[in-house]
């Protein structure tokens, strides 16, 4: 049991700050190991739709492969000096995806605003999870709807801006802009609202907060 390991892709989402990295599951922990730095949602919109992108960040500086082969002991201190997050599993739950086009993902979640979103690309991670306390996928709509409304920003800034050119300019083409624009902002929320049904039917309304 000691010498299982899986890692692989991970996104920590903590709020709107997204951060991709790499996961490191084992029977005591999961950890978080960064390959880029974390970036606010909206932030990062914006720079997309100005057209501006930057990627850094090397999963390979790991070397998760090569550290294992000198034996789980080793390997687990390396993890723990890079790991910016590391949990046990008294402090977390599991919730275990559904098997898309053989791709899962496993979700660690601490709380409603914080979790670790594992690609688990075909690997079963059955003895490892073994003990760890699993829970049942939630949408979070709040917090969905806080997404969403990012995403959509800014085509629906871009629709406001193609009609205001037209109207003011009086350039009759950049009309075409507003029903282009439009139409991802519709689409962006007709997909929340799919997703929703979709998941209440498989899961079931999720549970309401805790009154306090």
């Amino acid at each position: 049991m000691v010498d299982l390991v899986l890692w692989g892709d991970a996104q920590r989402v903590r709020g709107l700050n997204l951060q991709p990295g790499l996961f490191v599951l084992r029977p005591g922990y999961v950890a978080f190991l960064p390959t880029q730095p974390e970036r606010n949602l909206a932030a990062s919109m914006a720079l997309v739709g100005a057209g501006f992108v930057r990627v850094e960040g090397d999963a390979a500086r790991y070397d998760l492969k090569g550290l294992w082969l000198k034996g789980p002991e080793a390997f687990d201190e390396a993890v723990a000096g890079w790991a910016v997050q590391r949990q046990t599993r008294e402090h977390v739950e599991l919730v275990l995806g559904e098997e898309i086009r053989g791709q899962r993902a496993l979700v660690v979640r601490s709380d409603a605003d914080n979790q670790l979103i594992c690609q688990l690309r075909g690997a079963d991670p059955a003895a490892l999870i073994e003990g760890w306390m699993l829970g049942k996928p939630r949408f979070d709509a709040p917090q969905m709807k806080k997404v969403m409304g990012v995403i959509t920003f800014i085509p629906a800034l871009f629709a406001v801006i193609c009609g205001l050119v037209a109207y003011l300019g009086d350039d009759k083409m950049a009309y075409l802009g507003v029903p282009f624009w439009g139409v991802l902002v519709v689409f962006g929320w007709g997909g929340y609202f799919y997703a929703k049904r979709r998941h209440e039917k498989n899961h079931g309304p999720d549970p309401e907060p805790a009154s306090h």
